[in-house]
């Protein structure tokens, strides 16, 4: 078993206290490493890979036709 399949099984048994602890030592880690960080705050970082997918889902919404906008006379 890989150790990202270990940390995925082991995830869902932590209770909120000791996730926000693996959170925060996410954040500490991406923040020591510098890398690819985009905007790093008390409350969190924000990486390329968010970026890229915070686009593709804006994008995806747009293209189905619930996130397309309405024409006139449509409903």
């Amino acid at each position: 078993m890989s150790t990202i399949e270990e940390i995925q099984k082991v995830l869902p048994s932590l209770s909120t206290k000791d996730l926000r602890e693996v959170e925060t030592l996410i954040r500490q880690l991406y923040r020591e490493r510098k890398v690819d960080l985009i905007y790093d705050d008390s409350y969190g970082t924000w990486t390329d890979e968010d970026q890229v997918s915070m686009v593709a889902e804006s994008f995806s919404a747009h293209d189905t036709d619930e996130g397309a906008p309405q024409r006139d006379g449509e409903s």
